[in-house]
């Protein structure tokens, strides 16, 4: 098995603590690890050796990327000159990993970077399980799933269909049903129905299903990412950017995964999973103190309650008779804002980035 960690977002829900030079999953959020390191030292005992592991990533992040990864061997970088969502994230890295000789029975589980998952034994055992079955059932693509820590309408919700095959400690069924990143109300009513669960951003396939359903579905954008590779090999940017700007900036569900009838769920409801894409959720998933209050930094708080405090080092940040509210505090910007706000900071961003001295502080 070959694992891609997919490292190439920018992050921007977890602005300001998360910027374009460095994004969140270069940034210490739970404990004392980066999320990227965390992601890498949960798979790495899945695997024969460290050239198992690939990273993709944006093309700017290579120092970062050698520093907090020194195992990974340079060669395993699958770099994108630019962002273009996950769709053009994957055709390149299933381009890339065709170009390296990679036998076209291999599995490869491509993952993301910056999850939270609170029982990482579950997590392994749960990769084990779709590695075996699809040395077995080799026409199949698997999108494992689960109940999610925090119900959140940046998911996308999948209903179990027919069964497929039963492995050691779960069932594989195709995929009856997605619906596309529904509203709270509605996320919360799927969960309730017993048989929708939240994708978890993974995606297994052999790498000879990936090229054939590339080819078959969407040749013209697997032709643009063999186009990028080969000029990767010939260290040509400027073709690498003109061949990877052909390929549009679409999530791999929509440009690809829709389109795929050999679609099929794991459902793993132990490993306590969620994405680290707001604020509200962070909230959430870090230890509160007996007011329930996050706090990171030098924090005094005095009759406030449910509040996320981040303050960067040197500097106390104090709050009096607030509730519900994100304040994080960075060297150059302060954000302050409801809890229940945090997951529009896109629009907000959108409007800092138009304002006169806004981008520099992105």
């Amino acid at each position: 098995m070959k694992i891609v960690i997919r490292a190439g977002g920018h992050g921007t829900r977890l602005w300001p603590l998360s910027r374009r030079h460095k994004p969140k999953q270069f940034q210490t959020i739970f404990g004392n690890r980066v999320l990227l390191r965390m992601a890498f030292e949960r798979v790495y005992s899945l695997l024969a050796s460290c050239n198992d592991v690939y990273v993709s990533c944006n093309e700017e992040y290579v120092e970062a990327l050698a520093e907090l990864l020194p195992e990974v061997p340079s060669k395993n970088y699958i770099l994108e000159p630019e962002a273009r969502n996950t769709g053009a994230a994957i055709a390149l890295e299933t381009a890339y990993l065709r170009s390296q000789g990679v036998d076209e029975k291999t599995v490869i589980m491509t993952i993301p970077s910056d999850d939270y998952i609170g029982d990482e034994g579950a997590f392994r055992m749960l990769m084990q399980d779709i590695e075996q079955f699809l040395k077995d059932h080799d026409e199949y693509v698997v999108a494992p799933s689960t109940l999610p820590v925090v119900p959140s309408d940046g998911y996308t919700y999948v209903s179990t269909g027919t069964l497929v095959d039963e492995t050691p400690g779960h069932s594989v069924t195709l995929i009856a049903d997605w619906v596309e990143k529904p509203d709270q109300a509605r996320s919360r009513e799927l969960i309730a129905t017993g048989r929708y669960f939240a994708h978890i951003g993974m995606y297994g396939w052999t790498l000879g299903t990936a090229a054939r359903l590339w080819e078959q579905y969407k040749p013209e954008i697997w032709a643009a990412a063999q186009q990028a590779v080969e000029a990767m090999g010939k260290s040509d940017s400027a073709a690498v950017h003109q061949a990877y700007a052909q390929i549009p900036s679409e999530t791999i569900e929509t440009m690809l995964m829709q389109h795929v009838s050999e679609l099929t769920t794991v459902v793993d409801t132990s490993m306590q999973w969620s994405d680290v894409g707001k604020w509200q959720t962070i909230k959430h998933l870090m230890e509160k103190n007996e007011e329930g209050n996050v706090h990171r930094g030098n924090i005094v708080s005095h009759e406030s309650a449910g509040n996320l405090v981040f303050a960067p080092e040197g500097k106390m940040v104090a709050i009096l008779g607030m509730d519900d509210t994100i304040v994080v505090d960075t060297e150059d910007v302060l954000l302050i804002c409801p809890a229940e706000k945090s997951g529009e900071l896109k629009a907000l961003i959108k409007k800092i980035s138009d304002h006169e001295d806004g981008p520099r502080h992105l």
